[in-house]
Formats: structure tokens, sequence, C-alpha cells
């Protein structure tokens, strides 16, 4: 037996005794690293959809936007809610046209003229099914065509 600075008698193998006793785990890991990505796989593949999927909805909402305000620029010009309603849906080339709802304000001279667009964007996120966000977008102009 050894000794420290104070004299103490310390066994000289008690520590090799002491690990000799312990199960032995470092050795057995050879399916962690499958099991972790068993865990872990889903909840990625969940995250990189969802972020798939809300570019997807910025992407309609700035279509919708710009389709909006195209609408409105052509009904203050005009005052033609009919050829301000095409305009709209041929500006709207990203989305499915015939899923917008269109509506627009009077068109007075010298007043805001306004075009709302609505569109029920549905998520096509794989074995979650999820509710259709309906995305609105309004356009405005001052209006100085004459009303109908």
């Amino acid at each position: 037996m050894s000794t420290d600075h104070r004299g103490l008698r310390i066994p000289g193998d008690a520590l090799s005794q002491q690990g000799s006793t312990l199960p032995r785990t470092h050795g057995d890991d050879r399916g962690a690293a499958a099991l972790e990505l068993a865990f872990l796989l889903p909840v990625l593949i969940l995250l990189v959809t969802g972020v798939i999927e809300l570019g997807r909805m910025y992407q309609a909402q700035i279509e919708l936007q710009h389709a909006a305000s195209v609408g409105a620029r052509e009904y203050a010009l005009t005052g033609d809610a009919a050829a301000s309603e095409t305009a709209a849906l041929s500006a709207a080339t990203g989305i499915d046209t015939a899923q917008v709802t269109f509506s627009a304000s009077a068109c007075v001279p010298r007043q805001p003229a306004t075009v709302t667009l609505e569109y029920p964007f549905q998520a096509i996120i794989p074995f979650f099914p999820a509710p259709a966000i309906t995305l609105t977008a309004d356009g405005s102009m001052q209006c100085i065509g004459a009303s109908p």
C-alpha cells in the first residue's frame, strides 16, 4: 500500500477493484444511434415540412397582395368592377384563381377604391391533415374613374 502526502495509507488497487464491480456499458451501444434517429427523424421531417409549408403560404400571400394591388389600380382608373376582377385574377399567377373571392368598395372620385381578395390556403402536410387558412389581401388606390 502507498501513502499520500500526509502519511495516510491508500490501497494501491482500490480504484481498479471499484471499476471492476460496475457493469460495463461502454461496449454495448451498438443500436443507440439507430434508436436516436428513430426518435428524432419524425420531428425533423415535421419541422422541415412546416418550414416548406410556411414558405408556400408566404408566397401565396405575396401573390394575393400583388393581385389585389393590380385590381385596385384597374378599379381606380376605370371604375369598372368586372374589369378590375379580371385584372386581379389574371395577375394572380401562382395560386388557383377559381378559389379567389373578389370584393370591391364603391369607386367615388377622389376617394379610395378598395379591392379585397380572399384565398383559402390548404397546407399539404403528409399524414397530418391541416385546416384551410383564409388569406386576405387589400389593395387601395384613389379613384379617378367614373362610377358605373
